[in-house]
């Protein structure tokens, strides 16, 4: 599994506002974080929408984090920006098996493992590490 730009940017995106600790100008993390500024500020939107930042209007507006760094997970903002984060798509629909063998398949149970290991990992890693 390969995460989106928008996913990478999204991620750092949280990481640097838990780093600043205030309100951040779209204009300021956009350039330090190498981000086109629309899109920044398109994700931005997302990413209050799903609750993990405000947006401040005016000339000393910008975004901040809502959560505290420990409580956002990597995996809540991968699933947040993603379509799927399943490894294969027998994973996110048996149905999408062309054998329908997902239930005696040993490659599906094999990325069935695989994908259990890496959501766990996740899950369990939040942005306060990163600080």
């Amino acid at each position: 599994m390969q995460i989106r730009l928008t996913t990478d940017y999204a991620m750092r995106m949280i990481n640097y506002l838990a780093e600043k600790k205030t309100v951040v100008p779209a204009s300021e993390m956009a350039e330090n974080m190498n981000i086109p500024r629309e899109y920044a500020q398109l994700i931005g939107r997302k990413l209050k929408k799903a609750g993990y930042v405000d947006i401040t209007l005016g000339a000393f507006g910008g975004l901040s984090l809502i959560k505290k760094p420990e409580e956002i997970t990597i995996y809540e903002i991968v699933l947040l920006m993603e379509r799927s984060i399943k490894l294969s798509r027998c994973l996110d629909d048996e149905k999408q098996c062309n054998r329908n063998a997902a239930s005696y398949c040993p490659l599906h149970t094999y990325f069935n493992r695989l994908q259990d290991i890496m959501e766990k990992d996740l899950k369990s890693v939040t942005f306060a590490e990163f600080l």
